[in-house]
């Protein structure tokens, strides 16, 4: 119950960390985790963007399809910083 300012990531007294999914872990730490996956999934994307405009409309949907599973996983990681933060100890 000791008093803190709202900036404070550490307790002075108990050593608890403040987090959103685990001590220590601030928004800014998880929107830069799926930032890669992300990127990882743009890649498919711009070269199935390539292959519709060659005219391989199959190349397309499967590069597609393919760049939808690390855009999931992106938009998953950044739906957990979303969370309120909490102290953990």
């Amino acid at each position: 119950m000791t008093e803190i300012h709202e900036e404070a990531r550490v307790c002075p007294s108990c050593g608890a960390k403040k987090g959103v999914a685990g001590p220590g872990l601030s928004r800014r730490d998880i929107q830069t985790r799926a930032a890669v996956p992300a990127v990882v999934g743009a890649l498919p994307l711009l070269f199935g963007l390539g292959q519709l405009l060659k005219g391989d409309g199959i190349g397309f949907i499967l590069l597609t399809i393919l760049a939808l599973i690390p855009l999931g996983v992106a938009g998953w990681i950044f739906s957990a910083s979303r969370q309120e933060e909490k102290w953990w100890q």
